[in-house]
């Protein structure tokens, strides 16, 4: 592989593993010497501390010796043969046979005299322990006799071993100097190289960028007429330029096709100018069928005033009952409102129904809250009353009972909670779980799935008030008003004063 088609990572690792190798490879070399020197050094002067060591045993060996002589006891004695046998241990050690060389020859000398010095003191302890006091003085004199001559004799070859050590420092010095000039300069030749190798990595890499970086700045400039590079490297600088190659082609697709496309726009103007005609045609037949809504608010205030004239107060009421409802209906239904003009919304229903449909039912208005202000999606009360009048007038043998109770929270958050109930046929349960745990309500109840379609309430969620307003848009409305799905709530009625098992709409409006 080419060192132009690795990766930029790749060679970065490289040069990293190269030079650090080189310097731990050194510095391995640095630490070999230098532990090599100074272990060469202490066994320079190993010889003068073993020695040292063999003088204390000597000395002991004489002093056990000499204690015993005095005083007889058992730990002397005992004393005397352990260092006894450490003196002729150590003994082994040294040189066993005649040398030209000073030192072996001292060596082999001290040898001898440590052999007669424990004769001699072998000999006196015999002598002493049989109480044969002539013997054992004559050779306890030649034991210390022999002692003083050894004692003389060991710092004899302590001098030669020290002398013998300093040449062999001085020149293991010497060695250690010229070490510390190589392993310095050879330090600075593997810095200078691994310098000279990483510039090189560098600048190898650095140099396409700077081209990119000019390319990107002519193309900045809106200068798209610059040649392509020209690059054969397969590592990520190449990777780049290539990419930048096929962006400066696109660009220049890119105006080529704008260009094209200028005399597009220009026949899709001249079409816009027909749509906008056709529009504001549109626009005039919305307004135009706006006029239905207000032609009927003129039509039943004429047929109030007629009523009027004629004396039929009742006939006026209603018509004029009729006309409010009908035009709350069209003001309120998609702009906010209040509690109050909702109830009052309400109010104006029941007396038309009343009107319509007799003693059929029984309305009941509790207001136990003074907060009729709280601003409310508009036509929410309306619709649930009417669904509540339908199912109370659903069952002939018994009159409905309907009930919109107003009252404060009884958590004291300070919110208000409304009831709207009937004494019906209650509220199938698949259709309320849908409506409470479904996340998102579809408004148009077609949607709503097969299994919990019930006729009469699909039916009532179409036709349960005149402009298209059910449970279904109640609930929606009521839920993106507030932000809440705990807004609404469907219970069963188990009141027994109502005479029925029928249904109590919920809706819990938070303090604002």
């Amino acid at each position: 592989m080419a060192v132009h088609d690795r990766t930029i990572r790749s060679r970065l690792i490289t040069s990293f593993v190269i030079t650090v190798s080189v310097m731990c490879i050194l510095l391995m070399y640095v630490m070999f010497s230098v532990s090599s020197i100074m272990s060469s050094v202490a066994d320079s002067y190993r010889s003068n501390v073993a020695l040292d060591e063999y003088s204390s045993v000597l000395l002991r060996t004489e002093t056990s010796l000499e204690t015993y002589m005095n005083v007889r006891s058992f730990e002397s004695i005992d004393n005397y043969y352990t260092y006894r046998s450490k003196l002729d241990l150590l003994t082994t050690e040294l040189h066993q046979k005649p040398s030209s060389d000073a030192v072996l020859f001292l060596e082999y000398k001290i040898m001898r005299m440590v052999h007669s010095f424990l004769g001699y003191a072998d000999r006196a302890l015999s002598a002493r322990r049989a109480n044969n006091s002539g013997i054992a003085d004559q050779q306890y004199f030649l034991a210390e006799q022999t002692y003083s001559y050894l004692s003389a004799a060991v710092n004899e070859l302590n001098a030669l071993y020290f002398k013998r050590n300093i040449v062999n420092y001085t020149a293991k010095k010497v060695i250690f100097t010229h070490a510390r000039q190589s392993c310095i300069l050879l330090l600075l030749i593997v810095v200078c190289l691994a310098f000279l190798w990483i510039v090189r990595q560098v600048t190898t890499i650095t140099r396409p960028l700077v081209e990119i970086s000019k390319v990107a700045n002519e193309l900045a400039e809106r200068n798209f007429d610059i040649p392509l590079f020209a690059v054969e490297a397969r590592d990520e600088v190449g990777t780049i330029c290539r990419a930048f190659n096929r962006m400066i082609v696109s660009i220049r697709e890119y105006i080529s096709t704008i260009l094209t496309k200028a005399e597009e726009e220009k026949e899709l103007r001249e079409r816009e100018i027909h749509m906008t005609t056709l529009y504001k045609d549109a626009q005039l037949k919305a307004l135009q069928s706006q006029i239905n809504p207000h032609f009927l608010f003129n039509t039943l205030n004429t047929g109030m005033q007629l009523a009027m004239m004629e004396g039929a107060d009742r006939t006026s009421y209603f018509i004029e009952q009729t006309a409010d409802f009908f035009r709350y209906n069209i003001q309120h239904q998609n702009r906010e409102s209040t509690l109050g003009e909702e109830i009052a919304l309400v109010d104006n229903y029941i007396y038309v129904m009343k009107v319509r449909f007799s003693n059929k039912f029984t309305f009941h208005k509790i207001v136990d809250s003074l907060n009729l202000s709280v601003p409310v999606p508009g036509m929410i009360l309306q619709p649930l009353v009417e669904d509540c009048i339908r199912h109370g007038l659903s069952e002939a043998e018994k009159s409905g009972i309907i009930t919109l109770h107003v009252y404060d929270a009884p958590d004291g958050s300070g919110g208000i909670w409304i009831d709207i109930s009937d004494n019906g046929s209650g509220f199938p349960a698949n259709i309320r779980k849908y409506i409470i745990e479904e996340p998102d309500l579809p408004v148009d109840d077609t949607e709503w799935p097969e299994k919990i379609k019930i006729p009469d309430i699909a039916e009532s969620g179409k036709t349960s008030s005149g402009n298209g307003i059910g449970l279904r848009n109640v609930i929606s409305r009521l839920r993106m008003f507030y932000k809440s799905r705990e807004i609404f709530d469907i219970r069963d009625n188990t009141d027994i004063s109502t005479g029925g098992t029928g249904t109590i709409f919920t809706i819990r409006i938070p303090h604002v």
